[in-house]
């Protein structure tokens, strides 16, 4: 059998199985702290859930998502660089420069920048 194929009928099924016995096996006792709203058993205090946050700190977060996906993005062709060529070369250089470019903006933009906020 391909192991692959093993791969995907045995971690579902394993993974119902754990479930189940979890389900059969906890025990499931909640007090009225738990039921609650707030998990944490503090009682909210009025217009302290909704305070105003810097949007900067948005734009920081959505900055490293981006720069964390280039290590995906990466990782292939480190695992291929014998067999991809010069075709698969210069499509890593283009990917670095468009990277850069788009680093070099954020930083002249200063939205990297969290003391001026």
């Amino acid at each position: 059998m391909n192991s692959l194929l093993i791969l995907f009928l045995f971690v579902p099924i394993l993974a119902g199985i754990l479930l189940i016995v979890n389900f059969l096996l906890s025990n499931n006792e909640p007090d009225a702290e738990k039921i609650d709203l707030y998990e944490c058993g503090f009682r909210p205090i009025l217009d302290q859930t909704r305070e105003k946050f810097k949007i900067v700190f948005l734009a920081l977060c959505l900055a490293f998502l981006i720069f964390d996906m280039e290590i995906i993005l990466i990782y292939p062709l480190g695992v291929s660089f014998t067999s991809i060529g010069i075709f698969g070369l210069f499509n890593a250089l283009l990917f670095f420069l468009i990277l850069t470019l788009g680093y070099m903006v954020e930083i002249l933009s200063g939205s990297l920048n969290i003391s001026n906020y």
